[in-house]
């Protein structure tokens, strides 16, 4: 309950933002979504392929778990992007990790960037390319890249669209700081969790129940054994066309959790 009592400002703030109409430029595709646990906009973990319209600014928050053994982690992370062009996005993201036992933070936070190299027709998907670099806590640090497809597989005029959302990811992390790190406690460890790079396969389904609310699932492969679980995630989505403000609510399974925990998430600008 403290934790959500933290995030409370964090929400308010995001609430103020979204009805002053902070940035009301452009429209976004429907391929657009909330913060994730990567860093950028997507599903819940993984990233999807859409951009923000040119000239919007857009600012995200969430709220999550990254437990790991008998060690209860708090997580928090915030994101502002900019549409450069309706094809090119830049951001910062900024993540911290609580550790509530040991009255510790770890912060880690860097630069991000998104190009849409295909927009979607009736028969080929929307494509795009983008990369993470974060510096800050030795064991967070990774340099990510991925590649994000989308395509809607219901027909337009279908009120109740379903969307394919594809990827592949890349991650280059400092492997051996896990290592060091639940050596030092004593804890039990994956050893995969000490490969310094990683890639990943993932995919999703986003179903609209109506024209503000989808239904999205996502799984990711386990990274040549990187994660310990597959991770994977299930919730819903508020992104109404024409308002500023969306929210997430998910259950998920990042790949280092005992079990899955709920991830919650806020953003403004979502006109469509």
């Amino acid at each position: 309950m403290r934790f959500f009592v933290r995030f409370l400002p964090v929400l308010m703030i995001g609430l103020l933002c979204a009805s002053s109409g902070f940035a009301e430029t452009g429209s976004l595709p429907p391929s657009r979504g909330v913060i994730t646990y990567s860093g950028v906009t997507g599903m819940f973990l993984n990233p999807t392929s859409g951009t923000p319209a040119k000239g919007s600014l857009t600012t995200q928050a969430c709220i999550g778990d990254y437990s790991w053994g008998n060690e209860k982690i708090e997580y928090t992370a915030g994101i502002i992007t900019y549409g450069v062009t309706d094809d090119i996005e830049l951001g910062w993201t900024h993540n911290r990790d609580r550790h509530p036992k040991a009255s510790l933070n770890h912060d880690w936070a860097g630069p991000h960037a998104r190009f849409r190299l295909l927009r979607e027709t009736r028969t080929s998907p929307e494509v795009s390319v983008g990369g993470i670099s974060l510096r800050g806590q030795l064991m967070h640090q990774r340099d990510d890249w991925f590649l994000a497809l989308s395509k809607r597989l219901s027909k337009p005029t279908c009120r109740r669209g379903l969307r394919l959302h594809l990827g592949m990811k890349g991650s280059s992390m400092n492997g051996e700081s896990f290592r060091s790190y639940f050596a030092a406690k004593k804890q039990p460890w994956h050893r995969g969790m000490s490969k310094s790079h990683v890639n990943v396969v993932y995919g999703g389904l986003e179903y609209s129940l109506s024209d503000a609310i989808s239904l999205i699932t996502e799984v990711s492969t386990k990274g040549d054994d990187h994660y310990p679980k597959t991770p994977w995630a299930a919730g819903f989505q508020y992104k109404k066309p024409g308002q500023n403000f969306g929210c997430t609510l998910s259950l998920v399974q990042t790949g280092y959790l005992n079990t899955p925990k709920v991830y919650f998430g806020i953003g403004i600008n979502f006109d469509g």
